[in-house]
Order: structure tokens, then sequence, then C-alpha cells
């Protein structure tokens, strides 16, 4: 990933981690909102969600990433643009710990890739956002596994 500067970004904390993204790509974040469970067999499934009338997926990126039982379930749900099968889902939502804030990344040494040993799965990208370990998700596929399951 090579953003163009300046670079709007929005910072979710899911399990520890800082989730870095664009912020084009968060529609709305909801707080107490019912989550409905569905009998999936996939442990990343956290349920649905009923938001502007429309019956959307939610998901644990802590799942996805790590392969393990979140720490703590989100009490936020950040709902996602869809964009690879708008039609069959134009959003969904990803349980965080606290609602997103946006900055902006002004010049090119306020991120820097980071090097380490921890396999993440769905990660683009391990980075410092001008001083805060973040990940940047695999967008895209982690839509395809939704779309997918």
């Amino acid at each position: 990933m090579s953003p163009t500067y300046p670079f709007a970004c929005t910072l979710g904390i899911c399990d520890g981690f800082n989730l870095l993204l664009p912020n084009n790509a968060i529609a709305d974040v909801v707080s107490s909102m019912s989550i409905t469970t569905t009998p999936k067999d996939q442990k990343w499934v956290v349920g649905e969600l009923n938001w502007r009338e429309l019956n959307i997926p939610v998901v644990s990126f802590e799942q996805l990433i790590l392969q393990r039982t979140p720490r703590l379930r989100g009490s936020h749900v950040a709902i996602f643009h869809g964009t690879l099968d708008t039609e069959k889902m134009p959003f969904y939502g990803v349980t965080v710990q606290a609602i997103p804030h946006n900055f902006s990344l002004l010049k090119e040494s306020d991120l820097t890739e980071r090097m380490d040993d921890l396999k993440l799965d769905y990660c683009s990208m391990k980075v410092t956002a001008r001083g805060v370990a973040s990940i940047i998700p695999d967008l895209n596929n982690i839509e395809a596994k939704i779309l997918s399951s």
C-alpha cells in the first residue's frame, strides 16, 4: 500500500490491535445494537445486525486475523462499505472495542512498515502510524471470505 499524502485514516481498536483504514471504508459506527447470532461453523462470524433496514453480516477481525477467540467482545460495530459485490453485500459490520477516530497522515514519515515474526491472516501490512503500532487489514480478502461463507 502506497498512500498519497495527505491520507485520511481511521483507527479502530480490535483485541489490542489498532486497525488503520482509509476513512471512506467505514460508513457508520453504531453502539448498543442487538446482533442476532446465526448458527455458523465459522467462529469469525458473529451474527447479523439490522442496520438501516438491512440485515448485514457482522464479523470478528480477531478471529480472522489471529484465529483465536477475542479477549473482549466489541462494544461497537463499525459498518464497512462492501466493494466486491455490492448487490449481494453492500455493507458488513466489524466488532470494535472503541469508536474509530479520524486523523491525517500528512507525509510519508508518518507511516512506516513494521517487521516482526507474528503471522497475521488477512493482514496487508503491519505499520507504525504516527507512533502507534497498527495493522492494515486486507479488506478485499476479508470481504471475499464473508461472501463465500
